[in-house]
């Protein structure tokens, strides 16, 4: 058995030595200001993503606080995000407004409220807020009214989580002047299925706010930023959706007199992003306690933009304004997959079990088409996975898998780099019908991520220092399963995903890769798999 898997590493590093699998991507910082700009320089608009089109709806145009019927932007605009050469396709206009909330949701695109001036140019402004709500179908290009908010409100924001829109914070302008305005202390909800739809009131806050970002996370619905009667605002509040309790979050570290006012906020690969008047990105942290670089840098400092995910691996930065004037530009930001130049960072490499590589070898033997060959520590059923010229592989050894080995070799001539061994939490007896070191590690530009039978989940850098370590089966319950866990690991950017599926109750768990520490787990009926996810 060992022979075997010493052919199969031989002809693993001989199959990587000889392609390239993929391109290599920008550094991760950088965004990229698109070349089609948006057609009017805009502020307070709305923005979404439906079936990989952009859609930009309203907003302000013109001079900074001034407002007529002609400072209404006119456009209601889609760009196809998959088409190389696309241009902005016109669309039937709902009606005009700014400082409205704009979501979709199965197909649909939702206008919220906003205001909306009366007056002509030259005339004394006259800003009122707005009630109505209508619904876009994209497919037959036509809005439908519903629902109006039980009264006008606008410079709030919405957000959308399973099925239901969220309403937070803004005001009622009456008929735009201050003595009318009327600050709202309670958010809304409508669940969508329902029908007709039906507005009803959230828990009323102590606080209020307007110009601010909203967004349902985690189960828990945040209101970040904006302004009050007393000025600019870096104060999170957070309310727990199920208990409808009021929390304080982390505050927001928005600088200058602006802090985070006309901020936005969206969930995009499972994280809470924030953008504020800054050029830096944040989102919270795994644990929820602070804001921290998103390693991700603007262009152009913005805010009352829209930050709207495209894909799992582009995000947009739409519009806005900046303290000189309004902003047509559109900028993205790729992530950067992973790396995967001379790399298979997992089982099945990237996870899309996709290689660019050519003319590789097909057959191999013990004197044909090897590269070279080494002898391992243990015995180890995982994937080898290469990363930066050099390959990982995992083994367990002694008579009750006791002792779990990592090791790492040059993939140029094999020559061993460094070897860990640690000490298994749950020791198993071998047998030819229990698995041995079967799950196949993930790598990235920060290590390797490592997990065994025993329950054991590892992180080590790249020369070998353990970054942090779990035992799922004290966490988790024993793991029963009379043949092993077969299951591998699987990643994004900052998380790793396993599924612990066995005779006792079973998991799909998310852990965050810098600290270990669980995101979120799925409960599963008590059942027996081996798949990776």
């Amino acid at each position: 058995m060992r022979l075997t898997s010493k052919k199969i590493l031989g002809a693993l590093a001989l199959t990587l030595v000889w392609g390239a699998i993929a391109e290599e991507s920008k550094k991760s910082s950088e965004t990229q200001t698109w070349d089609q700009a948006f057609p009017d320089a805009t502020a307070s608009l709305g923005a979404c993503v439906v079936d990989d089109y952009l859609y930009v709806h309203g907003g302000h145009t013109g001079a900074t606080h001034q407002y007529s019927t002609d400072n209404h932007s006119q456009n209601f605009l889609r760009m196809d995000l998959g088409r190389a050469g696309a241009k902005w396709e016109k669309l039937p206009l709902n009606t005009l407004a700014q400082g409205f909330g704009m979501v979709a949701h199965e197909g649909l695109i939702y206008q919220i409220g906003g205001s909306q001036a009366t007056n002509e140019k030259d005339e004394p402004s006259n800003l009122r807020s707005i009630a109505e709500c209508a619904a876009f179908n994209p497919k037959t290009k036509k809005w439908s009214k519903f629902t109006p908010l039980p009264e006008p409100r606008s410079s709030h924001d919405v957000a959308i989580s399973d099925g239901k829109i969220y309403v937070t914070g803004g005001w009622n302008m009456g008929n735009g002047k201050a003595r009318d305005q009327q600050w709202y202390r309670h958010g809304l909800v409508a669940d969508l299925s329902r029908s007709p739809i039906k507005w009803e009131k959230l828990p009323e806050t102590e606080q209020v706010v307007r110009a601010h970002a909203t967004e349902v996370f985690g189960g828990k619905l945040y209101v970040a930023g904006g302004i009050n009667g007393t000025g600019t605002l870096n104060t999170i509040r957070v309310l727990d959706l199920e208990s409808g309790k009021w929390t304080d979050g982390p505050l927001f570290p928005g600088q200058g007199r602006m802090k985070a006012f006309g901020m936005t906020l969206c969930v995009w690969n499972d994280r809470l992003y924030a953008s504020a008047y800054s050029s830096t990105v944040r989102r919270l942290s795994a644990d929820g306690s602070t804001w921290e670089d998103a390693g991700i840098r603007l262009q152009t400092r913005r805010f009352f933009h829209r930050m709207v995910p495209a894909t799992r691996d582009r995000l947009l930065f739409i519009a806005g304004a900046n303290f000189e004037t309004h902003l047509d530009s559109i900028e993205e930001f790729r992530a950067q997959p992973l790396q995967t130049i001379n790399s298979w960072p997992g089982f099945r490499g990237d996870g899309t079990s996709h290689s660019k590589a050519r003319e590789l070898p097909t057959t191999w033997s013990d004197s044909k088409n090897v590269a070279w060959r080494i002898e391992l520590p243990g015995y180890g059923q995982s994937s080898p996975v290469i990363w930066n010229q050099q390959i990982y592989t995992t083994s367990t050894k002694g008579d009750h898998s006791e002792t779990i080995t990592v090791s790492a070799c040059s993939l140029s001539d094999g020559k061993e780099i460094w070897r860990q061994s640690f000490e298994s939490s749950e020791p198993v007896e071998r047998s030819r019908m229990v698995s041995q070191a079967a799950p196949t590690p993930v790598a990235d530009a920060a290590g390797i991520y490592v997990f065994f039978e025993s329950g054991d989940l590892l992180a080590l850098d790249h020369k070998g220092k353990k970054r942090w370590q779990r035992n799922l089966a004290k966490d988790y319950g024993p793991l029963t399963g009379h043949h092993g866990l077969g299951s591998s690991l699987c990643q994004q950017p900052d998380r790793l995903v396993l599924l612990l599926d066995h005779p006792d109750p079973s998991y799909l768990l998310c852990f965050d890769k810098q600290t270990g520490k669980t995101v979120w787990e799925v409960k599963r009926d008590k059942r027996v798999s081996w798949a990776t996810p």
